[in-house]
């Protein structure tokens, strides 16, 4: 079913449709429209170098507000996702390159404003679909809002606007109050994945003195240093390192089994820690 388009109406709401097809018309006293659009696969523009640094798929809604005589103001919000583009430049333009393809969340507000004069059925041109790779290119922020008005129109679809983007590890805001993205408090994508380590009993010794453990590195693409100690019966034994590469693990030999505390560094500067409960009754072969 097709996207609906809303008319509100003095305070109502008036949906006018058949055949299982919703629409909005513009009627006479009729005040705010809101349009839709889906959009798949389009590239989005940083400051890096390449500065086509992602894909975008979201749903766009714009709400266009009649303000005075052929002039209007237009509230356009965005939802969907993007996946980087690996080798590309980071979009704050820090100087940095993507390191590999990653999906996060995508989100963004904006306000613009039009001089001009809305078509007659604005919602004929709502609910529509846009495919960069498989369809018809979405044509961008102010030619697609051009489309609700009459040739000659002059759109600014974007006066004062926020897109967040957001990894589980990262996340870049680029808006009209940090120059684009480009002040050093909008943050960056990269493609970096944080370290994350595991820490597992692995068996006691077969001769009752001391424990071996595990300590993995489950996420990231470093090697990462750690430290660790063991606590038993109320007491801490000296502080220990070790080294574990990316997407293995290593055993650990301490004098006592007891309780295993793994602290390290995500790769962003937070400390973070794991930890592990000997098993007596697990002997090493």
């Amino acid at each position: 079913m097709e996207l609906i388009t809303i008319i509100a109406i003095l305070g109502g709401l008036v949906l006018i449709g058949s055949g299982g097809t919703l629409a909005a018309h513009s009627l006479a006293g009729s005040t705010d429209v809101i349009v839709t659009a889906t959009i798949k696969n389009h590239p989005d523009n940083g400051h890096g170098t390449p500065s086509l640094w992602a894909d975008d798929s979201f749903t766009r809604t714009m709400l266009i507000h009649k303000t005075g005589v052929n002039a209007y103001t237009i509230t356009t919000t965005d939802k969907g996702t993007f996946t980087t583009r690996e080798g590309a430049g980071s979009p704050s333009g820090a100087g940095k390159t993507i390191e590999r393809k990653l999906t996060g969340a995508f989100k963004s507000s904006g306000t613009g404003h039009v001089t001009g004069t809305l078509i007659a059925n604005p919602g004929t041109l709502s609910g529509k679909s846009y495919d960069d790779v498989h369809g018809t290119a979405f044509p961008g922020s102010g030619a697609w809002a051009n489309i609700f008005f009459a040739g000659g129109a002059v759109v600014t679809p974007f006066h004062h606007h926020r897109f967040t983007y957001t990894t589980a590890d990262e996340r870049w805001v680029d808006a009209d109050t940090n120059h684009d993205g480009t002040d050093p408090s909008a943050g960056n994508i990269t493609g970096k994945l944080a370290s994350r380590l595991v820490a597992l009993n692995k068996c006691r010794l077969s001769n009752g003195h001391g424990n071996q453990w595990i300590v993995k590195n489950v996420r990231g693409d470093r090697p990462r240093p750690f430290l660790y100690h063991v606590g038993y019966q109320g007491k801490w034994g000296p502080v220990g390192s070790g080294t574990v590469a990316a997407g293995h693990s290593t055993i650990l030999t301490t004098p006592t089994g007891g309780f295993l505390a793994v602290r390290y560094y995500d790769g962003y500067g937070a400390i973070l820690w794991t930890s592990a409960r000997s098993n007596p009754s697990l002997l090493c072969p």
